[in-house]
């Protein structure tokens, strides 16, 4: 979505997962990226590093670069906006 509105300080997705798919656990260790998750509808669980946090509509995550992330949806499948970009 970044390149398609000319925005080069950061990136933008929007990231629709079905029902109990999942990202894959990473850091940002190698490219120094925070995240932003905005929770735009269904449900799930946020792993950030050894901590769950559940997902619900209307919800901001922050994750720092060193941390581990992972999203996973629950049973109605879960749709976030991801903002990633570098701290100052």
């Amino acid at each position: 979505m970044s390149e398609a509105l000319g925005i080069k300080a950061f990136e933008v997705y929007t990231v629709e997962l079905p029902p109990k798919a999942e990202t894959v656990r990473h850091d940002h260790l190698n490219d120094g990226v925070e995240d932003l998750y905005f929770i735009v509808s269904g449900e799930g669980w946020a792993f950030v590093d050894e901590e769950s946090v559940p997902l619900q509509p209307s919800l901001f995550i922050a994750v720092t670069v060193e941390s581990t992330r992972q999203l996973r949806a629950g049973s109605s499948g879960l749709t976030f906006v991801a903002i990633c970009g570098r701290p100052h």
